[in-house]
């Protein structure tokens, strides 16, 4: 009873903080346009939604969760999350030595990158927070890959394996996060977008990030989803069973960070500072598959689904492009 007891206020205590972190949002989201001439968007003090800037009306926060309920599942979730990581990131293997992409490829990460924060420095106030949305956050994992410090020429060999590793593991995150860069595109959200440019450069960046998974698995093959090791020779069966393992490991761990990073971090700053971000505070709108009470949860599973699918879908590919590169090596030999 004492332990049920203490567990209870301390629960209430955190839900406490967390509605002290801001009490300016409503129960529920405003709608996307003017409905009564009046719509609230904030209260205490009360914001019209008419008078906030353009283009920040469609990322209003609410409490659509109780934060008792948001302190749950955030417990929960981490707990999780944390509990599997701790199991299945030991056991990957370091990656081969993987170079810097080209000085191209670097130039159009950093034009992109740049104009992705000159686009949410003049939006609305507190626009640049949306970089934590999933594919803004690939763009920030790419400007690692391409300017983290390292030489092949003038570089350690310990420096070197340090930055084969960081990009082989931001490779294999990124592959099943590729599903969302598809989603985003089939079903794109513009209720921020209103700046000059701003749908096009929508496109253009998510078409690029595609391009990052194209050129580490297929034209310079540096990364592989296969993750063939040595040691298990031709004995088809302990591969099989290897790959297999492999391919539940990566999807264990996209998930997991994609879990920690959204219920930790984002949710707690969506909430300080009143934006829906990434939809962690209210579900999206025009949309009929995420609703109710239980939309995070039911989140989690289709990311889960969707980065699983991802995966598959890049393993299959690249199995049969490198058959087609041995048979094309073999043709030409």
């Amino acid at each position: 009873m004492n332990l049920n007891t203490n567990t209870d206020t301390i629960l209430s205590e955190a839900a406490k903080w967390l509605l002290r972190l801001n009490p300016t949002l409503l129960q529920n989201p405003p709608p996307i346009t003017e409905s009564s001439g009046n719509d609230i968007c904030y209260q205490d003090p009360i914001v019209y939604c008419k008078d906030l800037p353009f283009g920040m009306r469609g990322v209003v926060g609410s409490w659509f969760l109780s934060p008792n309920r948001i302190m749950i599942e955030t417990i929960v979730i981490l707990s999780i999350a944390i509990l599997i990581l701790s199991i299945v990131k030991p056991f990957i293997p370091s990656a081969r030595i993987v170079s810097r992409p080209s000085k191209l490829m670097r130039l159009a990460t950093a034009t992109i990158f740049t104009l992705q924060l000159l686009y949410k420095l003049c939006g609305y106030p507190g626009k640049i927070l949306v970089m934590v949305m999933p594919c803004n956050v690939l763009w920030i994992l790419n400007m690692i890959i391409s300017f983290y410090g390292i030489n092949a020429r003038t570089s350690s060999q310990q420096m070197i394996e340090s930055y084969s590793n960081i990009v082989y593991y931001i490779i294999q995150i990124q592959c099943s996060y590729t599903a969302l860069v598809f989603v985003a595109l089939l079903n794109p959200d513009f209720s921020d977008t209103v700046l000059f440019g701003e749908v096009y450069f929508y496109y253009i960046h998510h078409f690029f990030l595609l391009y990052y998974i194209i050129h580490y698995l297929f034209i310079n093959g540096q990364v592989s989803t296969i993750d063939i090791r040595e040691k298990y020779g031709n004995h088809n069966g302990s591969l099989i069973v290897h790959q297999i393992i492999s391919f539940l490991q990566w999807v264990l761990i996209s998930c997991c960070y994609f879990a920690i990073f959204y219920f930790g971090i984002v949710t707690p700053l969506s909430i300080y500072s009143g934006l829906n971000l990434n939809y962690m505070l209210h579900p999206p709108p025009n949309q009929d598959d995420l609703v109710g009470e239980w939309y995070r949860i039911m989140s989690i599973v289709y990311c889960a689904i969707s980065f699983t699918v991802m995966r598959f879908i890049l393993v299959l590919i690249e199995i049969v492009w490198r058959k087609i590169i041995l048979l094309v090596k073999k043709k030409n030999s």
